[in-house]
């Protein structure tokens, strides 16, 4: 949560936020969003905490809000839905997803939940997954592995695959690459970026087919110039490579963009599709305005 990383653990048989690292960055306008959707007053509290220098308070608040909101909200009860059809964002990777099963441009996904680094098993949510047509790769230690999810799906014959990684995970990318073959084709999907370091960026950039900028600066400096579609301005999604496009591209018809034969070029030129009251646009990189509702600081 704004770049912050939380500990969650049963105390006293009641799940807690115990934990929180520093908060890096001041704004998110996607952060701030959502938390005025769920958060009531707590959220404001923690909004206006943010944009002050007092990291003990930041930190307690965070926690406090995980406490309240989160989790007594429901967000880590086993009878949680698996499968949802909502789309919380215009441009995320979940929906993007989504609409690429809807187009058979997919027949698997290995997805992980954003945000979610580290979790516990359950037999509720295994039996649920089950039923679901979900499959646990590591259904008695819930472990995060996205390699081995992949070769899971390999194994189970499934041909066209997405799969999500996050933060520094994101080094994985390039150990992908093997699995690829003349039959197997794997969209590559980079999230979570916030806070990365430069050599996980490098990475991205030459193994990832989408990007999803958040609040790094190595995004900015190392994967922008190098794309060439982007969408969106405040948290901007890059495609790097002609299947980022296609994938990404299916999800802006589904949306309304009917905008043909558009070419991606890097610098200036570059096309960068928004979302204009309701409606798809494209403009040129050159055209865009310094962004005031961005998040910021870059970390």
């Amino acid at each position: 949560m704004f770049g912050s990383y939380i500990l969650l653990k049963k105390v006293d048989g009641k799940l807690k936020a115990i934990k929180a690292t520093p908060v890096p960055i001041k704004y998110c306008p996607l952060m701030v969003k959502l938390l005025r959707e769920v958060g009531g007053e707590e959220s404001e509290k923690l909004i206006r905490a943010i944009n002050t220098e007092d990291k003990e308070i930041q930190t307690k608040m965070i926690c406090n809000l995980i406490d309240k909101i989160v989790i007594q909200g429901g967000y880590f009860k086993t009878n949680r839905p698996l499968n949802s059809c909502e789309a919380n964002v215009l441009f995320g990777a979940s929906e993007t997803i989504s609409s690429a099963f809807r187009s058979n441009i997919l027949d698997s996904a290995v997805k992980r939940m954003t945000g979610l680094f580290y979790t516990s098993p359950s037999k509720e949510i295994m039996d649920e997954a089950e039923k679901e047509e979900i499959i646990p790769v590591f259904p008695y230690t819930a472990e995060i592995d996205q390699l081995e999810g992949i070769k899971e799906v390999i194994r189970r014959g499934y041909k066209k695959i997405a799969v999500t990684f996050a933060a520094n995970h994101n080094k994985l990318l390039k150990q992908v690459k093997d699995l690829e073959n003349d039959e197997i084709t794997i969209y590559k999907f980079g999230l979570c970026s916030t806070g990365i370091s430069k050599e996980t960026a490098l990475i991205m950039k030459e193994n990832a087919d989408v990007v999803w900028s958040c609040a790094s600066k190595y995004v900015k400096e190392v994967i922008e110039p190098a794309s060439f579609f982007q969408v969106g301005i405040k948290i901007p999604v890059h495609m790097m490579t002609k299947k980022g496009w296609d994938i990404i591209s299916n999800h802006l018809f589904y949306m309304g963009l009917d905008e043909e034969n558009l070419k991606g070029m890097s610098g200036e030129e570059k096309p960068v599709i928004l979302n204009q009251e309701g409606k798809m646009k494209v403009l040129r990189k050159r055209e865009l305005h310094n962004c005031t509702d961005c998040p910021h600081p870059c970390v």
